[in-house]
């Protein structure tokens, strides 16, 4: 039996993604030649949802990490400029090589029939202590999309409903509206929250999201039907993403919710993501604390938990870098 891979010159080296979960891909143009230092914004729809922005590189590339908790597996990756007709591709890790393992015919002889029913048993007795002694899965931390922003939110419930988007902020919103534009698509600004009076007045646009997805031109929800929304939201505060001004956030949130599962960005992806397994707490029962009920609550647990706790000090984190510095040096 061969439980270890070959590493060979030439390999690939993943090491963990310790500052959040990598989202990675490539943009091009339309003949696939790769396009640098193009603005990418990438939105993870729903609630609480989640707005990061990257650039590419030279071979154009780009990454991005996520670092708060998400409710909803998908992300809308599409340039900040709509009018950039650009190709979108989204990075996956490879699958590794397990070709070359080799395991042994394992078979369960008949001796084991008994012990497997007696594993059974008190599988089903365990099971009926789960409220004594439970296992969860913990909720995560909760989510500020506005990052501490207070936002204005009114209900459109409150108000006398009109067909469109542009009429709703005409005739009911007015901390925000549309703004003509000299490169011709319309935009939404919002209401500039003036901290002196002798601070100048903008023009930038407004950061606009519906459901948690990024729109890029705002000229073509003008017709957007009303009668799904159910609140619209915005935070005055200035904004500076990938290196560009932005005047306040509006966040509209329909009725359904659901937004992200129909759009198509004209140029980008709305791909799934894999997301991470949440968090769980494990149940630790106690003995022979005074006091505790647990004493009196069989146990008939089989699987062993192995919940390691490792303190490095500076000097082991010397020895540990060192050590991969010399395991990348011969690598290559």
């Amino acid at each position: 039996m061969k439980g270890e891979l070959d590493k060979k010159v030439g390999d690939s080296l993943f090491l963990p993604e310790q500052r959040g979960e990598l989202l990675f891909g490539k943009v091009t143009d339309p003949q696939g030649n790769p396009l640098p230092d193009t603005k990418i914004v990438v939105s993870v729809p729903g609630e609480g949802f989640l707005l990061k922005f990257a650039t590419t590189d030279a071979q154009g590339n780009f990454y991005t990490y996520l670092r708060k908790d998400y409710k909803q597996d998908r992300a809308i990756i599409q340039p900040t400029d709509h009018t950039q007709d650009v190709r979108v591709s989204f990075g996956t890790l490879p699958n590794l090589d397990a070709s070359g393992l080799v395991f042994g015919d394992f078979r369960l002889p008949s001796s084991a029939i008994e012990a497997i029913k007696k594993r059974s048993i008190y599988n089903q007795l365990e099971n009926q202590f789960f409220s004594a002694k439970p296992d969860s899965v913990l909720l995560g931390d909760p989510v500020d999309p506005f990052d501490g922003g207070i936002p204005n939110t009114i209900y459109l419930d409150d108000y006398t409903r009109f067909p469109t988007f542009q009429e709703t902020l005409v005739e009911v919103f007015n901390l925000a509206g549309y703004r003509n534009s000299s490169s011709g698509s319309d935009y939404i600004r919002i209401a500039q929250d003036f901290e002196k009076y002798t601070e100048e007045a903008n023009s930038y646009p407004a950061i606009v999201l519906i459901d948690g997805v990024y729109i890029p031109d705002h000229e073509k929800i003008k017709n957007f039907d009303a009668r799904k929304i159910e609140s619209i939201s915005t935070v005055p505060d200035q904004f500076v993403m990938a290196g560009k001004d932005y005047q306040g956030i509006m966040s509209v949130k329909t009725i359904a919710g659901n937004y992200f599962e129909e759009y198509t960005p004209e140029y980008g992806i709305n791909v799934p993501i894999k997301k991470a397994r949440p968090q769980k707490n494990y149940f630790e029962q106690r003995y022979g604390v005074e006091g505790s009920d647990q004493n009196h609550i069989p146990d008939y647990r089989r699987i062993l938990l192995w919940e390691p706790q490792v303190e490095l000090t500076d000097a082991d984190l010397y020895s540990l870098s060192s050590t991969l510095r010399t395991f990348l040096g011969n690598l290559t």
